[in-house]
């Protein structure tokens, strides 16, 4: 799996609310958790800032499937850098 250089493009996808359909946003935020679940860490840190974008993006999405999918992305997420997560969730409350 080549997903650091692969995640950037599927990370703007998952952002584009207006110009992606929900089924597309549901799948490259799954895409992600997959990538978080795979990947080393280390391999993944300079996708941080655009990660943490997405997540936020796709938590507050319309599309319930879209929710769902980030949630789960989440939790892989939060796994990883949970202080990262507990930021990132307090900006949701």
């Amino acid at each position: 799996m080549r997903a650091p250089s692969l995640l950037p493009p599927i990370l703007a996808a998952a952002i584009g609310r207006e110009a992606s359909a929900a089924s597309l946003r549901s799948v490259c935020i799954s895409y992600t958790q997959l990538a978080l679940s795979e990947l080393p860490p280390a391999s993944l840190n300079a996708e941080l800032p655009m990660l943490e974008t997405a997540l936020r993006h796709t938590l507050q999405d319309a599309s319930s499937e879209v929710r769902q999918a980030a949630r789960a992305t989440f939790g892989a997420f939060a796994s990883r850098w949970p202080a990262r997560a507990a930021a990132l969730k307090a900006t949701l409350q």
